[in-house]
């Protein structure tokens, strides 16, 4: 005869995980870095902004006009070599009750919290830039973002009269040519929200989502359908974007407090940990590329 009983904690459910194909999977390098000094802020290099390319004959070949010296990469005088990024923290907490769990179990469960939400905070910044907004002028030297205006970072691929966006494919396509005909032809990586990248033409390779030519796509889950300035987009439109080769540097995972006996609140028989960590996330190239999607449209 079974009995209805008061509630009972129960432990061996399924854990969360991070979602796969995001900005922390294979397609971005991730460095976790414990020296603290790049937490004051740090400067990249964007590896194509000062490039120049010519083309030449070898000497003592025959020509029949002189184009010795021609040259068919520039650099870029409105594009820095260098690049200032300042970095934001990830916060997180974790609550459990204290009947049924060491502090232990707990405390490990804390850790866990911000493994898993990590990915889904670093997605949100580099495409919203909350705080990348948020700094002064002085400090933003370098902060990129996907929602970030229009300037001389940005640039639109949409088609002159697809103002209501282009098929799905086609927009991979654009911005698959964008990264090509860029300064130095570096691969690089296509940002897309979940729902736009179940639909591309992709496939798994190692764990990485990569195109039929082999660019890597980001499907991040903190990925909205925001725009350019931050803009949402119309019903049935999303945006994607491409950028050149992703770093995202990680700092140590900080819990507090570090004496249980600081975390319980005996009233409740609750205990409570914060958990934070500082995060990077740069792209080593100079142009962002963007193009608006109809996802009402035929996906071929």
């Amino acid at each position: 005869m079974a009995f209805i009983g008061s509630n009972t904690l129960v432990e061996d459910t399924a854990s969360p995980e991070g979602h796969d194909y995001g900005i922390l999977s294979p397609a971005t390098t991730v460095i976790v870095d414990n020296d603290e000094r790049w937490l004051s802020g740090l400067t990249y290099p964007t590896i194509d902004a000062g490039a120049s390319v010519t083309l030449a004959p070898i000497s003592g070949m025959s020509s029949d006009s002189d184009v010795s010296g021609t040259e068919v990469i520039s650099p870029d005088p409105d594009k820095p070599p260098y690049r200032f990024y300042y970095p934001f923290d990830i916060k997180a907490s974790m609550k459990a009750s204290t009947m049924g769990s060491t502090p232990e179990e707990i405390y490990a469960n804390a850790e866990a919290v911000i493994d898993t939400v990590t990915q889904k905070a670093i997605e949100i910044e580099l495409w919203k830039g909350i705080i990348a907004r948020s700094l002064t002028a002085s400090d933003a030297k370098g902060n990129r973002f996907m929602g970030a205006a229009a300037g001389t970072d940005f640039i639109d691929v949409t088609p002159s009269g697809s103002a209501g966006g282009v098929k799905p494919r086609y927009g991979q396509a654009l911005l698959e040519q964008a990264l090509g005909d860029a300064t130095i032809g570096s691969k690089g990586v296509l940002h897309t929200p979940r729902l736009l990248a179940s639909i591309l033409k992709v496939k798994d390779s190692n764990g990485v989502l990569k195109t039929n030519l082999g660019t890597p796509v980001v499907a991040g889950a903190g990925y909205s359908l925001t725009g350019p300035d931050g803009q949402p987009a119309a019903a049935g439109k999303a945006w994607m974007f491409a950028t050149g080769p992703m770093t995202v540097r990680l700092g140590p995972v900080a819990v507090l407090p570090g004496e249980v006996s600081q975390a319980v609140d005996t009233r409740v028989n609750t205990i409570t940990y914060y958990i934070d960590r500082a995060a990077a996330v740069t792209w080593s190239t100079s142009n962002l590329y963007a193009v608006l999607v109809d996802l009402t449209l035929d996906y071929a």
